[in-house]
């Protein structure tokens, strides 16, 4: 999970908040108050909701960040790194992973149906989005695995 800005009086960036290994419990609530938790032992992946129990189409999405390019200008994208916490040999559970840019009304998918991480694909690095494309300019910018 990252976050950007910096209460230290250094230049805003983007800081990592947040890591999972993939078993550990927590709890998060989303921007409409549904309070979601892992319990790390789910067998199927997902989260579960207090009030729903195990919830498969959960989301988790970054907070929106805008930095100050100028009148008129905007940023660009040139890559996506994800680091994930464990290696995860289920092929049941599925990651798909978005980019949502200027202001949540656009966005790209960079990652479909990532399945089983394996000690190789700890690290992945994206470019181009899942048809090709370069990467998006942007005025604002979060992230979006479902």
């Amino acid at each position: 999970m990252y976050a950007y800005g910096n209460n230290l009086g250094l230049p805003a960036t983007l800081n990592i908040i947040g890591k999972g290994g993939g078993t550990t419990s927590g709890a998060l609530s989303d921007s409409s108050g549904t309070i979601l938790m892992s319990s790390g032992t789910t067998t199927a992946g997902g989260l579960q909701s207090f009030s729903a129990n195990y919830d498969y189409s959960a989301y988790f999405q970054t907070t929106s960040v805008e930095p100050d390019f100028g009148t008129r200008k905007k940023g660009r994208v040139k890559r996506v790194k994800i680091i994930f916490g464990n290696t995860n040999a289920s092929t049941a559970d599925k990651l798909t992973v978005k980019l949502y840019y200027d202001r949540g009304g656009k966005s790209v998918t960079i990652a479909s149906a990532v399945q089983e991480i394996t000690a190789d694909t700890l690290v992945m690095q994206y470019e181009h989005d899942t048809s090709g494309n370069p990467l998006p300019d942007f005025e604002s910018l979060s992230l979006r695995c479902e």
